[in-house]
């Protein structure tokens, strides 16, 4: 069974927006390639990802997958999103830093407010 955040990552190269319900949203930001004239070099296209803490309302898109994927039912999946989330929001208020396998890091600043580091992979 995968972990949750390797759903995460899988669905970010598919998808513009992963939503941790009750928490926020992974949201991909295109930039396309470019050349630099002085040394005359290409930069590819790239996908990198922020969160954004306003988009927490539930689209069913990482349950649906982890249902389909770990051929599990919907409920099922849903109630792992759920416990993920809880735990995820319990981890930052013991230890104010979480780090995400292949995405990056939560952690809460000084003013309370949940804050995301991106390991600025390439999506």
């Amino acid at each position: 069974m995968k972990n949750i955040e390797e759903h995460i990552f899988n669905l970010l190269f598919l998808h513009d927006c992963v939503t941790l319900p009750g928490l926020g949203g992974f949201v991909g930001t295109h930039t396309p390639s470019k050349f630099n004239k002085k040394t005359n070099t290409f930069s590819p296209p790239s996908k990198q990802i922020n969160f954004n803490k306003h988009l927490s309302t539930d689209d069913g898109l990482l349950t649906h997958e982890i249902a389909k994927t770990e051929e599990i039912a919907y409920n099922e999946a849903f109630l792992m999103v759920k416990n993920y989330v809880q735990n995820l929001k319990q981890e930052l208020d013991n230890n104010k830093r979480v780090e995400l396998n292949k995405l990056g890091t939560f952690f809460i600043d000084n003013n309370r407010l949940l804050k995301f580091i991106s390991f600025g992979f390439n999506f």
